[in-house]
């Protein structure tokens, strides 16, 4: 999908999160036990995470020249990494699996984001929006069956080429002892 393609999903995901901002506010409030009005702050952030990140130009994601001196050609040629795994936590699920959805999104990837078993249904709201913006399936998976540990998540998953993980220092190891498994 071409760099274009995308940022009209992701603006589509922004206009979704607009007209949708009570009912999110509200899930965000009884999926964590937040005040109604810090989950709807968290969004209206989230909202502005997806314009910023739909205002790139085409140009930043694909190959360009860069000026050399001689008889050179030197270029930049920017890819996709992946598959990227996303872990969140509890205490702003749909903002911060914006943190890692939209660059995702942005920049061509794929995605399985595993959010946190005690607060998934803003995240898997937020992976309906990315449905019926155009994301097509499979690109994004989203699930809470992944719970057993993170580092497992990683070691297993043998096509997670890039791990995005908020939460605590203690899975982050586990996460990097599960890289450092999977590469020997």
């Amino acid at each position: 999908m071409n760099v274009s393609q995308r940022e009209r999903i992701i603006w589509r995901i922004g206009e979704l999160i607009e007209k949708n901002k009570e009912e999110l506010g509200l899930l965000e409030s009884l999926n964590n036990g937040k005040t109604y009005l810090e989950p709807c702050a968290a969004i209206f952030l989230h909202r502005g995470h997806l314009l910023l990140l739909r205002g790139l130009d085409a140009e930043r994601f694909t190959a360009r020249p860069s000026p050399v001196d001689g008889k050179y050609l030197n270029y930049t040629l920017r890819e996709p990494v992946g598959v990227v795994g996303m872990i969140t936590p509890w205490n702003y699920p749909m903002l911060l699996a914006a943190w890692k959805v939209a660059p995702a999104l942005a920049t061509g990837c794929s995605m399985v984001i595993k959010p946190s078993e005690l607060t998934p249904i803003t995240t898997f709201k937020l992976a309906e929006y990315c449905l019926e913006a155009g994301v097509p399936e499979g690109v994004g998976q989203c699930g809470d069956r992944l719970r057993p540990y993170c580092g497992r998540f990683a070691r297993r998953h043998m096509d997670v080429d890039k791990i995005g993980l908020h939460g605590q220092h203690s899975h982050g190891a586990r996460v990097v002892e599960g890289l450092r498994r999977k590469q020997t």
